[in-house]
């Protein structure tokens, strides 16, 4: 069985490709609990939504591990689910190996044996036990808090008669002796078990072994089992040449490792997210090395492989980002805009994104004005502020582009009237858009090149009421040419004239 070589193999495979945290293990210790620690057992919940066979399966791997308290809430579960189910009697061998003193289980003869390459607890008891699965009393037996842990050339006790053609190990390799009887169960009884039963009651109080419920030995005829530790050799393997890949910084080659296993092996779940851990780093070195499509694929099938894995999000506004700077650098201002934008949707409460964006849009703005396109300047100035809202000066440019664009308005209709040759209308026009906006430039300039026309034909109209003795009109003709120039020299006189005359008529007496 190689489930713990696989365990471990995933963990660092994901830390290799630098996507992976940890922190404080949950598990339980296999031997010397206080009473304190069973109480906690206790606490344990099995996993919800598991089917029965998942939750078999998941107590092994706990197991393995050294996490008896969950494993135990988990193979309770299986017997109150599927009580008559398939795995029945190795669930209960399981509890068996968790509740009772492994010298009673197992016996207190036992011989010294010492590890070899590839092999594991699991294989030992295998061979010297009777089956696979009794690698856990196995680890109580040894007083060992992690079944996974066994390294090459550890010395274990092995219970049983010691082989005839085992070889002798040195008596200063052999582990110390411990007092029989002394080893605590790992987890307290479940609820409704004589929680004071002694390991000198364990033969009368033990859960029945599979052999005496009629089901044969299911630790050694379990083909199921068999089956499934064939698998994971095979999966082992696939595991072992992706590491080496990741290791040698092959990422790529470990990514397309870990493809061909997901094709062989769908169900398994932990091989997906270590391909994809695989893809997110190698997208990184693509980025780096300015490689930006093949960075982007490789970051689409890690999404496809983990969907969830926060740290895909992340290299992808890293990669558009880079790619960001290269277009600006290149002076490709609409893909660098277009590439911004990009990354913002992927993570929109990024800061940096934000603020390199609103100052791209200031810079889009100033050259809009610039060029005399106000809706685009008043466009890239609301683009601004949507990314800085508290932003008073975005607000305030905002402002004045805003009645700028009203007064564009004017001066637009100003230049209508003009060409089509009514300058008094688009004087008059062009004006209107210089009291919404008295800065704005084209108006102004519009306005002081028609001046000396509009005066000259209001001079030009009160002369010509002025011919006809028409003073009143003469009056109002001039007065709108002063209004236009208040410096025009003819119209002041021929205005004072006008008036002259007037009062001169007012005084010729009339014949009633």
């Amino acid at each position: 069985m190689r489930l713990i070589g696989y365990f471990f193999s995933a963990v660092l495979l994901l830390s290799l490709a630098g996507c992976i945290t940890t922190g404080d293990s949950a598990g339980q210790g296999m031997s010397g609990q206080s009473p304190q620690d069973q109480q906690q057992a206790l606490l344990f919940k099995p996993e919800p939504g598991l089917a029965p066979k998942e939750r078999y399966l998941k107590s092994i791997s706990l197991l393995e591990v050294g996490e008896a308290g969950q494993a135990k809430a988990e193979l309770l579960a299986y017997l109150a689910e599927d009580p008559g189910g398939r795995y029945t009697n190795p669930t209960k061998g399981l509890l068996e190996q968790i509740d009772t003193d492994p010298k009673v289980l197992l016996g207190t003869e036992y011989f010294i044996y010492k590890m070899k390459s590839g092999e594991s607890l699991s294989s030992v008891a295998k061979q010297y036990l009777g089956g696979a699965l009794k690698f856990y009393a196995l680890a109580r037996y040894n007083e060992l808090d992690n079944p996974s842990q066994i390294k090459v050339g550890q010395v274990i006790k092995v219970p049983g008669k010691e082989p005839l053609d085992m070889p002798s190990i040195p008596e200063q390799e052999l582990p110390p002796e411990t007092e029989p009887g002394l080893q605590e169960a790992i987890v307290p009884a479940a609820p409704g078990d004589d929680e004071s039963q002694t390991p000198g009651d364990a033969d009368e109080k033990a859960i029945p072994t599979p052999t005496e419920n009629g089901g044969g030995d299911a630790e050694t005829d379990s083909e199921d089992f068999k089956i499934q530790e064939l698998n994971v050799d095979r999966v082992q393997t696939i595991m072992d040449n992706a590491q080496e890949r990741a290791s040698a910084g092959d990422f790529e080659g470990a990514a397309n490792v870990l493809e061909e296993g997901i094709l062989q092996f769908q169900d398994d779940e932990m091989m997906p997210k270590i391909a994809a851990a695989n893809y997110i780093t190698l997208a990184g070195q693509l980025t780096t090395q300015e490689q930006y499509d093949r960075a982007g694929g490789a970051l689409k099938r890690a999404a496809e492989l983990d969907p969830q894995n926060p740290e895909i999000r992340t290299t992808q506004v890293a990669n558009y980002m880079a790619r960001a700077d290269q277009a600006r650098n290149e002076g490709r201002n609409d893909e660098e805009l277009e590439l911004l934008m990009t990354a913002l949707q992927i993570d929109p409460q990024n800061a940096g994104i934000r603020d390199r964006l609103r100052d791209k849009f200031l810079i889009d703005a100033d050259q809009s004005r610039s060029d005399g396109r106000l809706d685009e300047e008043r466009k890239s100035l609301e683009l601004a502020l949507k990314l800085d809202p508290e932003n008073s000066e975005i607000r305030e440019r905002l402002a004045t582009s805003e009645r700028l664009g009203k007064a564009e308005v004017f001066y637009k209709r100003g230049q209508e009237y003009q060409n089509a040759n009514q300058p008094i209308e688009a004087f008059a026009t062009y004006g209107k858009a210089i009291a919404i906006s008295p800065d704005y430039g084209p108006a102004l300039d519009a306005l002081n090149k028609i001046k000396p026309e509009v005066v000259d034909i209001y001079y030009k109209q009160g002369m010509e009421s002025f011919s006809r003795q028409e003073l009143v009109e003469a009056i109002d003709r001039f007065d709108k040419a002063l209004e236009v120039n208040p410096d025009h020299e003819p119209s002041k006189i021929q205005r004072i004239r006008s008036l002259q005359i007037q009062d001169r008529l007012k005084k010729i007496p009339t014949n009633d």
